[in-house]
């Protein structure tokens, strides 16, 4: 096992490391980090570095110290962090749950919502169930086929509960209808 030595305990060795590890660094600084360091110089208090334009890597000429929104130091853990962080920033976390479950992109979730008109697709209203641990009306839910994976539509809570109680079979939701008829 290895200890931590020089450029690992510098204050820059993480931003260093995450910026050549996402491959956003530049040549010049990706083999040599003490040169990085020269350059950017310390960091100021609450603050990390960014890029100025993300679609170039971060070099001498493309990097400027950003403010942090949360600070750690704030916080009597990181859990309590990461809370704190997810609720000021939903829409990182809404596009990372929609890629990992459903493969579909932010984008391509608001295209979808625009093209029903922000309605269910089933019962053409509006979501209306109320996430407490939020404190905010839920987006739509993304209703996909669990054999293949395809994604069919929008659906409010209620109707997605509904198709999942039934288990996506047809014959079964044939069944109700002619139940419900009868009565």
């Amino acid at each position: 096992m290895s200890k931590k030595c020089g450029k690992e305990l510098h204050p820059l060795y993480q931003s260093w490391y995450h910026a050549r590890r996402t491959g956003i660094l530049c040549s010049e600084w990706e083999t040599d980090f003490w040169n990085f360091v020269s350059v950017v110089g310390e960091r100021p208090e609450n603050c990390r570095v960014k890029r100025k334009d993300t679609t170039s890597d971060l070099a001498p000429s493309n990097f400027h110290w950003e403010e942090k929104k949360l600070n750690l130091k704030n916080y009597k853990d990181k859990a309590a962090y990461m809370r704190a962080y997810r609720v000021s920033n939903p829409e990182v976390f809404k596009k990372l749950e929609l890629k990992k479950h459903f493969g579909i992109t932010l984008d391509e979730f608001k295209e979808m919502q625009d093209n029903q008109d922000g309605v269910c697709a089933i019962c053409g209203k509006e979501e209306t169930t109320y996430d407490s641990r939020h404190k905010r009306v839920r987006s739509l839910s993304v209703d996909h086929c669990h054999t293949t994976g395809k994604v069919r539509g929008l659906l409010c809570s209620h109707c997605n509960h509904a198709i999942g109680k039934f288990n996506d079979d047809v014959t079964l939701l044939q069944k109700a209808i002619d139940y419900l008829k009868t009565s």
